[in-house]
């Protein structure tokens, strides 16, 4: 947590309804004294025919008004985190960085940021959580596309394995990517397809054993996963507001620290190996 934040005294579990009292406490008075005044403005200017006038004062007060509303979200979404982050005994920061992001989705689009970052260390794994956009453009029309991820930092080489629900915009990330699709289980795979590289389908197994898909369709089913180099990634395509659904977050990723951190480092030699004989074989080919 930075320096010269001060938390506020009281609990936050939403952070837009925390939004609504500060621009009712804080800005609504200046906003409805502003109104006040051009109202009086434009009568006058109404009276003395100045007509410019009158829509001058109107998107003076529309300007203000949203300008009031950006800068309450901010501070709520801002204390909000801080009190997440100081309640797990994390670190947040209001902005981070996107060059060392390694998931797919970090490629995507353009105009990237990572914004309101909680991160720390857990059974001596770092995890890192945050809102993340981008942009990309669909016929005319700029998108912005809103996730809240969360990154998971293993110790040593990961099978790189895409789980992805249903019909997700993470699905589309398939086509271009070298991996197969890999049957786990009848009820599994109703509501996941988890694609992986040739040749790693038993290390994969061994990762999504019974009880780590029952726990995922318990707790993770709203999200999409990527494994990639040493890290997990989870996806959400909102951003979460709402304390009880971060903490439901930060608590499946704890769950997935302490079950696949061991499993993991086991791996890690016949993963890297096979790995290896991947980018040999690429650069035969290439």
């Amino acid at each position: 947590m930075g320096k010269g934040k001060i938390l506020p005294k009281e609990h936050i579990d939403d952070a837009n309804r925390y939004a609504l009292k500060i621009e009712l406490r804080r800005y609504f008075p200046r906003v409805f004294l502003l109104f006040v005044a051009l109202t009086s403005l434009s009568t006058f200017c109404f009276w003395n025919q100045y007509d410019d006038c009158i829509g001058i004062s109107f998107f003076i007060f529309l300007a203000a008004a949203f300008y009031y509303i950006g800068a309450a979200q901010n501070q709520a979404q801002n204390a909000y985190m801080q009190q997440f982050a100081k309640t797990h005994g994390f670190a947040h920061e209001e902005l981070g960085r996107t060059d060392d992001l390694k998931g797919e989705i970090f490629l995507r689009g353009s105009n990237r940021r990572v914004s309101h970052v909680v991160s720390g260390i857990y059974a001596g794994h770092p995890i890192r959580l945050f809102m993340y956009q981008y942009e990309i453009r669909l016929g005319r029309n700029e998108v912005t596309r809103r996730y809240t991820a969360c990154e998971i930092i293993f110790k040593g080489a990961v099978p790189d394995i895409l789980v992805t629900r249903g019909y997700s915009i993470i699905s589309s990330f398939v086509s271009g990517m070298k991996r197969k699709k890999l049957p786990l289980s009848h009820h599994f795979d109703k509501h996941f397809s988890v694609f992986v590289p040739q040749n790693l389908e038993i290390e994969t197994l061994e990762i999504f054993t019974p009880e780590v898909m029952e726990q995922i369709l318990k707790q993770g089913k709203s999200f999409d996963f990527e494994f990639i180099d040493d890290r997990l990634y989870l996806y959400l395509p909102r951003e979460l507001w709402s304390r009880h659904e971060l903490d439901a977050m930060i608590a499946f990723a704890k769950y997935l620290v302490e079950t696949l951190g061991p499993r993991l480092s086991r791996l890690h030699d016949d993963v890297e190996a096979m790995k290896a004989i991947h980018a040999q074989h690429r650069n035969v080919l290439g």
